[in-house]
């Protein structure tokens, strides 16, 4: 007698954001995302923790963005506000990690699920490339899909072909950000330099704000300071952004049929 099919992971599985202090910091800042006509990856890097699926059974992860209002932001006064209705809500495709189809017992013990590849624009594009086409200056927040791929004792094609069911879904408003094609917050813009190792030529002693901070003295000794009424003039100074630990109370992600 074949073993009894186990189609409990809808009530067992979860998925949990990684490194969520990060994220945490993010957030309280209003998180933005850089769109590029090529497509630009996003950082922080998506990374997830799996676990309560059935060992035997063989299960596809899936990513897709989607729309958190229908409003269209605008960046003022140093902050985020609504500004009047946005373009029309699109269906978000489904982008997929590079393992593809595994079982139950791989995806509960894989340390992290990776969506690092994922690439974002504001043209039309081929997602086949992990790149997905979101609108300017609105608001996206990722959903993580687990689906469960049927198995044919008697088909001889990749799993990856087979039938699907959803079993589960997850939201992550922690992942909120607004879509944009350049930063708009300073802080936020400070916060992913230092972050992110392949900024490094962009912080303080990089090599790009060395080269600016040099362009600068240069011309600051070739340029007499301007005199207005007996006053020496200079430039105002940049006052280094200090970014304070902050609080955020842990996000229950709740699974939806």
């Amino acid at each position: 007698m074949g073993r009894t099919a186990d189609y409990s992971e809808q009530h067992t599985a979860r998925v949990e954001v990684d490194d969520v202090p990060l994220w945490t910091e993010f957030n309280r800042h209003t998180n933005e995302m850089i769109l590029t006509k090529k497509g630009r990856k996003m950082f922080p890097n998506m990374m997830f923790r799996v676990s309560g699926l059935i060992p035997s059974n063989h299960y596809l992860l899936a990513v897709s963005f989607r729309r958190v209002d229908e409003y269209r932001y605008k960046y003022s006064d140093y902050k985020w506000s609504q500004m009047g209705k946005g373009e029309p809500i699109e269906e978000s495709p489904l982008l997929y990690p590079r393992e593809g189809v595994q079982s139950g017992e791989i995806w509960n013990k894989q340390e992290t699920v990776k969506f690092d590849k994922v690439k974002l624009t504001n043209t039309n594009t081929d997602i086949r490339n992990a790149i997905v086409s979101l609108k300017s200056m609105h608001k996206y927040r990722p959903y993580i899909c687990v689906l469960r791929v049927n198995e044919d004792k008697n088909d001889q094609q990749p799993l990856i072909h087979n039938p699907q069911t959803l079993v589960a879904q997850f939201e992550m408003p922690l992942m909120d950000f607004i879509a944009v094609t350049a930063y708009n917050n300073d802080q936020l813009k400070s916060l992913k330099v230092d972050n992110n190792k392949y900024a490094k030529g962009f912080r303080q002693d990089g090599k790009h704000t060395q080269k600016r901070y040099s362009t600068e003295e240069n011309s600051q000794q070739i340029k007499k300071p301007v005199l207005t009424n007996n006053i020496r003039m200079h430039p105002p100074a940049m006052n280094p952004t200090f970014m304070s630990p902050y609080g955020f109370p842990a996000i229950a992600l709740s699974p939806f049929l």
